[in-house]
């Protein structure tokens, strides 16, 4: 876990995203893990996949505030590339 805190600290996207991914192989039921693994899917441009992430931790966590208001700023995201 640290491994992958540090990873995003220095924004190595991609190493943090594999970190993170390791992590919930472990622990699928933390919500706050699913936020983490959205942020780096999200820095990496993987707005679709970013969404299934805060997705998956508002589903763990319902009404999970920081899924919620990033769930919220991807789907604009998304929704001002149509």
């Amino acid at each position: 876990m640290e491994l992958a805190r540090h990873a995003a600290r220095h924004r190595r996207w991609a190493r943090a995203e594999r970190l993170y991914r390791l992590v919930l192989r472990l622990c699928p039921g933390q919500p706050k893990l699913w936020v983490q693994l959205g942020h780096m899917l999200k820095e990496q441009g993987a707005m679709a996949a970013a969404l299934g992430a805060y997705r998956m931790a508002e589903r763990l966590a319902p009404g999970e505030g920081d899924a919620v208001r990033h769930m919220a700023a991807v789907l604009e995201r998304l929704l001002l590339k149509v």
